[in-house]
């Protein structure tokens, strides 16, 4: 029972942000009767203190008392995608799909936070082999569903994608707010971001037909969400430069579509710049989307995203050619030591991330 209590107490600790007293109950809890649920909180809390290496300790101890504990191999792997241990990530995400869970709630969770970490490094297509084997179960989860939508629109693929995402917001079995424990490993983006990103999607479908027209410069999109779209469409459809100019006019349309961080406007301009060359205006988008992701690391709930986010960059594949060091040697000086302290930058803000 006192074991019980001092839970309860690290529970609301943590949940008031007193993170160090939050540690100290778990820790109380654990040496009165250790159980692996409470070593997953102790992990959870520690990683809200910087202290990923404990964490990570936590994390294996739970699996060692519980193993079939999903809820532990899902904190293990998520954390070690926070600090870019991504092999590790990626064999634990892995590792986790023996563990015997029969809770409708959590159906397609592993397989969605795997598909996510190759989503996130430029590897749609991988993503969405993880996901297109249980995408039919009546069962699975809206953020599954989500997930896979955006890998199908990062292909190109906008009909699969919006049929994708109508199910997730109409008739997905499971909603975020229904998860229960699972929600805590989610992105999950409220209903009207959905419907949003629908918005999004679906006129990228319908603008297609019309992009040669646009490339041939015989009509212009008609406003900045046209711009958007086509810019999108362009950077699926390997047109680097029109996306570029086309990014680049929404921008200075609708400013405010620059700072959308949740629609990856910015980052997608950044992408297409990195791949068609531009490297000095690939370098300042992606600065721009930086400071506003280091602003996220100082709100409790958007670390995980942005952590997330950042660690991708270092990863993702359209961004090789302005990181990767054999291509950096290619460049032009300038370019080279501009693209260099850039990187500088993201390590900095990761490694006060960290608590490095």
């Amino acid at each position: 029972m006192e074991s019980w209590f001092h839970w309860g107490l690290g529970n609301g600790m943590k949940q008031k942000g007193d993170v160090n007293d939050a540690i100290q109950a778990f820790r109380a809890a654990i040496r009165l009767v250790p159980r692996g649920v409470v070593h997953v909180r102790l992990g959870q809390a520690l990683e809200s203190a910087h202290d990923y290496e404990a964490a990570l300790d936590s994390y294996r101890v739970a699996i060692r008392l519980e193993p079939a504990l999903l809820e532990a191999h899902l904190a293990l792997s998520l954390a070690l995608h926070k600090i870019d241990r991504l092999p590790e990530a990626i064999a634990a995400y892995e590792s986790a799909d023996v563990v015997n869970n029969h809770d409708v709630a959590w159906v397609g969770l592993r397989e969605a936070m795997l598909a996510e970490l190759f989503l996130r490094q430029g590897e749609p297509e991988r993503a969405v082999e993880v996901l297109e084997g249980i995408a039919g179960s009546p069962q699975v989860g809206r953020e599954s569903l989500a997930v896979l939508t955006r890998a199908l629109a990062d292909l190109g693929r906008w009909d699969e994608a919006v049929k994708c995402l109508e199910r997730a917001i109409t008739d997905s079995a499971v909603n975020p707010d229904d998860i229960g424990d699972g929600a805590q490993f989610l992105d999950s983006a409220p209903p009207a971001s959905y419907a949003r990103s629908l918005e999004g999607i679906r006129l990228a479908l319908a603008v297609e037909p019309r992009l040669p027209a646009i490339l041939r410069g015989d009509t212009q999109p008609a406003d900045a969400n046209e711009q958007l779209a086509f810019a999108r469409v362009c950077s699926v459809r390997g047109h680097g430069k029109d996306a570029i100019r086309l990014f680049q006019a929404a921008f200075v349309e609708d400013p405010a579509t620059a700072d959308d961080l949740e629609g990856g406007h910015r980052f997608r301009a950044a992408c297409a710049a990195a791949l068609a060359g531009e490297v000095q205006q690939a370098v300042a988008w992606l600065k721009a989307d930086l400071a506003l992701r280091a602003k996220q690391l100082d709100v409790a709930g958007s670390v995980r995203t942005a952590l997330l986010e950042l660690v991708g960059w270092r990863h993702h594949r359209q961004l090789a050619p302005i990181r990767d060091a054999d291509a950096l040697e290619k460049l032009p000086e300038a370019d080279r030591e501009a693209c260099r302290a850039f990187w500088g930058e993201v390590e900095e803000v990761l490694r006060k991330a960290w608590g490095k």
